[in-house]
């Protein structure tokens, strides 16, 4: 192997390994066994999805001026996974009916979500976001949105990028650490930013 392949070669063979088996364990988790004959993975298609994500790697490096993935953050290793576990289509459903509701139409991307999160062991049920959605933040009129149907569109309108959609899990990783711990008591907070000038 020459020192340019290796380069590109991020993933291992097991990490692949581990990420296909998370992968193909959240998109069996939305089929019966009646309904899964319907779906139809490309395994050349997930296999060039995970070699693209390594060479993706490599190009962040260099990008950054690194020798070694040490300052690339997780969510920008799994944003890059994500990308490309959504950037092509290699999950089928053959059933038009099956096809026709939007959760199935979306299958791959939901799975490739669910392994993005668990990848990042940010919990992907609805208990933390739903605690807090609709909530109103601390001195603000607007509510958390649902963070994870945002980031649903995001990827099934293709309005993202491998660092963009990296920056955004960061920023989920630092929320779920937030959420983990009790807000603190900001009622004698001034409301507005002018509290930091004072």
């Amino acid at each position: 192997m020459t020192h340019d392949e290796d380069e590109t070669n991020f993933f291992t063979h097991n990490h692949q390994k581990r990420i296909v088996a998370k992968f193909t364990k959240y998109l069996r988790a939305q089929f019966t066994d009646e309904t899964k004959r319907w779906c139809l993975v490309d395994k050349n298609g997930l296999a060039l999805a995970m070699k693209q994500a390594s060479i993706d790697v490599g190009f962040i490096k260099i990008r950054r001026g690194l020798t070694s993935t040490k300052g690339i953050s997780a969510g920008k290793l799994t944003g890059v996974i994500l990308f490309r576990l959504c950037r092509h289509k290699f999950v089928h459903i053959t059933n038009e009916k099956f096809l026709a509701s939007e959760k199935m139409m979306h299958a791959q991307e939901d799975a490739a979500i669910a392994t993005a999160l668990e990848l990042l062991n940010i919990p992907h049920s609805e208990n933390w976001i739903d605690k807090n959605k609709n909530r109103l933040r601390h001195g603000r009129d607007e509510s958390l949105p649902d963070i994870l149907r945002e980031l649903r569109i995001l990827i099934t309108t293709r309005h993202f990028d491998q660092e963009g959609i990296g920056t955004y899990l960061d920023a989920l990783c630092h929320l779920d650490e937030a959420v983990q711990y009790q807000s603190p008591d900001v009622s004698n907070v001034p409301q507005g930013l002018n509290y930091l000038e004072k």
